[in-house]
């Protein structure tokens, strides 16, 4: 999990048909992108590809998790990412929209529950740099979560649909508290039009005209 750094790795001389593959040719090439190590290196020890992170961002989450947390994926599109706003390093909250439960709930009976808040977002797609400012518009969106909590998301993905909702960088220790919206909580979903009354049926199963009765 360390990074690699100008203090921590040195040029070494090797004959040229003796240079471990995977191995990098200059300092330069084994810092790009931010690299860390994925196991242990020993003093004196070449090091490879193979043992530390990929670049250009393409972190292994793993080393970069806190003690005792989780990633987790969760599928996302371009409404429900923010735009392609959220980036890595940035806080979120989650919200599942589902279906009201009950046997008298129509598809239209929706509800809105916050599951989550404050959780980082360590990676979108396999974009894990948190110098990775461009808007990308991506499909999963990987957070930093407990146990428990990987557990609750887990099952609201199958659920509902989860969105992502952005914090603002000065609120991030703020909790809103869990709130639950209907679609029953906006004034235009309590109206409602009447159904038209159907002409009635002529002979044969033919429509007639509203004037008409069944023959």
């Amino acid at each position: 999990g360390k990074p690699l750094s100008t203090e921590n790795i040195r040029m070494q001389n090797f004959p040229a048909n003796s240079v471990p593959e995977g191995a990098f040719r200059t300092i330069e090439e084994a810092l790009q992108g931010g690299r860390v190590a994925l196991r242990p290196i020993v003093p004196n020890e070449p090091v490879l590809a193979s043992k530390v992170s990929g670049s250009g961002g393409r972190a292994v989450l793993s080393a970069n998790l806190a003690e005792g947390m989780r990633a987790v994926a969760i599928s996302v599109n371009a409404v429900q990412g923010v735009s392609g706003f959220v980036r890595p390093g940035d806080v979120v909250d989650i919200f599942l929209t589902r279906q009201i439960p009950g046997d008298g709930a129509s598809e239209q009976d929706l509800m809105t529950e916050v599951v989550l808040e404050n959780i980082k977002v360590l990676a979108v797609d396999q974009v894990a740099a948190e110098s990775a400012t461009e808007p990308q518009v991506g499909r999963t969106a990987v957070v930093e979560v407990d146990q428990r909590d990987a557990q609750k998301l887990v099952l609201a993905g199958r659920i509902g649909t989860l969105s992502l909702a952005l914090r603002n960088v000065e609120e991030q220790d703020e909790f809103g508290g869990s709130s639950l919206i209907t679609n029953r909580d906006f004034a235009g979903s309590r109206l409602r039009i009447a159904a038209r009354p159907q002409a009635p049926c002529g002979p044969n199963g033919l429509t007639v005209g509203p004037a008409c009765g069944c023959a």
